[in-house]
């Protein structure tokens, strides 16, 4: 089997200096083709939020309901996140002065406001910059826990009505969106530009490096773990890594991406955002747990991650500026929310 293989033409900056790529496509790297504008796919029953910087909202939409509209004030919303279950989301708001931390209960539609920080600016003549990143929250497996990144120290706010807890740790420097809690729970992982770390939950003076050694120069973009704990997916500004948990073996597979990859809810395909270039040609590829069969399942021209929805067959993007879910088997795409910025699917 032959896949796309990318190869490194130059060098630009993206959030730090990163790798691009040309690619060369094999007979089997690009799966089903689609037409500009393939027909409607059959999309089962569904659970997104997404933000609109336009009325500086979050908007939930259901298969089959109204959809909800969630006003949290006029700063901008930004990384939407959905407890495992699908009740509770969480988001951060930010502007130069403030960023907040909320999260919306789907059962009695109230809005708690979990942290609130003036963040770290840069000015120069008269022009201000946010430079520290909002919170990358993370919901546990049981979605009884959000962790967050507040002035670089984790942090875990409880919904039992305990007290929010500090994990003892030295300053955090992560990737935004990088923040996951292990299978066991007993420990939060994040990524760097160059390795993935864990820190207990209970605290410890220093992390633990569980996943390095990524091609020269490449730039951690984000990771995943597999549903059933024992394998890792890590998307570089090089290539995609699937690594063994337990032992740290691992399988590389040509694909460059500036996004984090995802898991199949039955832990059997990564999806992956890849493409000659972060400027343009961006599609959703799909890879086999094993590193087989890589296909790309999308056509438009797009910079986004993409996600499943809980079927195991659709997947999700941003194009165009909205939301689309895609069939991975049959390739046919639908549109269900314009405009739209980032976005989070419920798992259930």
């Amino acid at each position: 089997m032959q896949v796309c293989g990318f190869k490194k033409r130059r060098l630009i900056p993206v959030q730090a200096l990163v790798w691009i790529a040309a690619v060369a496509c094999g007979s089997d790297s690009t799966g089903p083709q689609f037409s500009p504008e393939p027909p409607a796919s059959s999309v089962p029953t569904y659970k997104l939020a997404y933000t609109t910087g336009l009325s500086a909202s979050v908007v939930v939409i259901e298969s089959g309901k109204s959809s909800i509209t969630i006003l949290p004030g006029p700063d901008i919303p930004t990384q939407p996140g959905w407890s495992p279950t699908g009740k509770r989301l969480a988001f951060a708001t930010v502007s130069t002065s403030e960023q907040t931390l909320f999260v919306w209960d789907a059962d009695t539609n109230v809005l708690t406001q979990v942290a609130t920080l003036v963040p770290s600016t840069s000015c120069s003549k008269g022009s201000c910059t946010v430079v520290e990143p909002p919170f990358s929250p993370a919901w546990s497996r049981d979605g009884s826990r959000l962790a967050f990144l507040s002035r670089g120290i984790l942090r875990i706010a409880a919904f039992d009505g305990s007290a929010t807890q500090s994990v003892s740790s030295p300053t955090v420097v992560a990737v935004a969106n990088s923040l996951h809690w292990s299978y066991d729970g007993a420990s939060l992982l994040f990524a760097t530009d160059s390795s993935l770390l864990s820190i207990p939950v209970a605290g410890a003076t220093a992390f633990s490096k569980f996943a390095s050694g990524f091609e020269s120069a490449a730039v951690v973009a984000g990771f995943d773990l597999s549903p059933d704990g024992k394998k890792i997916a890590i998307a570089t500004s090089g290539k995609l890594y699937i690594q063994d948990v337990a032992g740290g073996s691992r399988i590389t597979v040509d694909a460059n991406s500036f996004f984090p990859p995802a898991w199949s809810p039955d832990g059997k395909q990564v999806a992956v955002v890849t493409g000659p270039s972060w400027l343009d040609s961006q599609a959703v590829f799909v890879v086999n747990r094993d590193g087989s069969s890589f296909r790309r399942v999308t056509s438009e021209l797009m910079f986004s991650r993409a996600a499943w929805l809980p079927d195991g067959m659709n997947v999700v993007y941003g194009a165009g500026g909205g939301i689309a879910i895609a069939n991975v088997a049959g390739g046919g795409t639908q549109v269900v929310a314009t405009p739209a910025g980032e976005f989070a699917v419920a798992s259930k």
